[in-house]
Formats: structure tokens, C-alpha cells, sequence
């Protein structure tokens, strides 16, 4: 065998050696457990938020993540809250927009709604999950 074989052999070898440690591993976002509902579990939910608001949204007997929360501008610049079952999640002050990478757990059978003394409109966006 030629010194010209032999060069030619191991160039193909590394070649497909460094092509397949190039190779890079799939990941589904959000990383973890979760299934999702249906072809399209993403929802999105507006609302005028003030202090007796109607409900973002109500669960039924699916589980709802909520990835995303942006709050528009007031007439006056105060906090909005965000609540589940009536308790507060969590306080959003006017003109944020905030991501949740791991999201928050809205379980089945439960309301979603907002509270806020003046008032703003308030969008959230999540997808549907298997309990």
C-alpha cells in the first residue's frame, strides 16, 4: 500500500470523526417534563386590569404555565398584581414585560385574574399542559 493510500484513509477518518463530534444534542424548550396539549397549547391572554377585573382566564381541568406577563401603561404609574385564586402571585409594576424561563404553575381548576387600583392592561402568554 502507498504512503498516498494510507494519508488518504486517515484524512477520511478524521474528517467523519470531527463531523460527528461536531454534531450537537437536541433540546426541547422549555428543558424538563412537560407535555403539551393538542398541536398548539400556546395561549394568550389581554385584559384591562383594575380593581374589579373580569378573569384573565379560568383552567378548567388543564394545567396552564405562564411564560410571559406584559403590563401596559396607566393612567397613573402604579403596581399590577397578577392572581391566582385570589391570592397574588406576583406584583408587576407598569410598562414591564417579564419572562419566566421555568414559568408559573397555574393548576387545574383555577382562576387567573389581576388587580390594580388604576387602571392597565395586562397580557399573558403561556401553553396548556397534561396535569
Amino acid at each position: 500500500m502507498d504512503y498516498r493510500n494510507i494519508l488518504a484513509f486517515s484524512t477520511v477518518i478524521f474528517a467523519t470523526g470531527y463531523f460527528v463530534r461536531s454534531l450537537q444534542p437536541a433540546h426541547a424548550y422549555p428543558q424538563g417534563p412537560n407535555v403539551g396539549l393538542g398541536s398548539n397549547p400556546i395561549a394568550s391572554f389581554t385584559e384591562m386590569c383594575s380593581t374589579n377585573s373580569n378573569p384573565l382566564l379560568t383552567t378548567g381541568n388543564d394545567v396552564f404555565i405562564i411564560t410571559d406577563v406584559v403590563v401596559g401603561d396607566g393612567s397613573y404609574n402604579n403596581n399590577a398584581e397578577l392572581q391566582i385564586n385570589g391570592s397574588t402571585l406576583v406584583s408587576l409594576a407598569e410598562n414591564t414585560n417579564q419572562s419566566y424561563s421555568t414559568g408559573f404553575m397555574v393548576s387545574a381548576n383555577s382562576t387567573v385574574s389581576c388587580y390594580s387600583y388604576y387602571s392597565k392592561r395586562i397580557t399573558i402568554n403561556g401553553y396548556y399542559a397534561h396535569p
